[in-house]
């Protein structure tokens, strides 16, 4: 008799899990492919972190690096979005560069300890499990703050305002 309790209990808890799942997750047409393409300003970057963060330290700006990945709907909604608000453009350009990286890339990148690996190799380095990341880095090639996922310009807004404080 316990073991049949103890088997509902659990197929009922599965079930309900399953259903308040289904309820929070975005619906289906908005989690498809979606090609996307980077916007036409972000810094051309040989990947050469050192030399990118002591350029852009000397022009009294930070390095941000927008990590991506090909048919990610979360990165295509942050491009047509976030980043074709005016007002973040001209923020991003002032205070930082802005570099790509495709987390399933072969393009070199040189890390901050002068390790040479290709883009997926350094993605997985640092740690890059979703799409998109923005990774903020210090003058030392230190990476000071992480965000993961999409953020609606205001929010985005506000992120920038607090890593230049750091």
């Amino acid at each position: 008799m316990f073991r049949f309790v103890f088997i509902l209990i659990v197929a009922l808890s599965v079930n309900s899990f399953a259903e308040n799942l289904e309820s929070t997750s975005l619906p289906k047409e908005e989690i498809k492919p979606t090609p996307f393409e980077l916007p036409s300003w972000f810094k051309q970057s040989f990947l050469d972190l050192p030399a990118e963060i002591k350029e852009a330290t000397h022009n009294k700006k930070k390095v941000l690096i927008f990590a991506h990945q090909e048919n990610c709907p979360f990165t295509a909604k942050f491009i047509e979005t976030t980043f074709k608000d005016e007002n973040i453009k001209e923020f991003l350009l002032k205070h930082f560069d802005i570099i790509d990286l495709d987390v399933n890339g072969e393009r070199e990148v040189v890390a901050s300890n002068h390790q040479k690996l290709k883009e997926k190799e350094y993605a997985r380095r640092i740690k890059i499990f979703s799409t998109p990341t923005l990774l903020f880095f210090n003058k030392e090639g230190v990476i000071i703050k992480r965000y993961s996922g999409y953020y609606p310009p205001e929010t985005f807004l506000t992120i920038l305002q607090t890593v230049l404080t750091l």
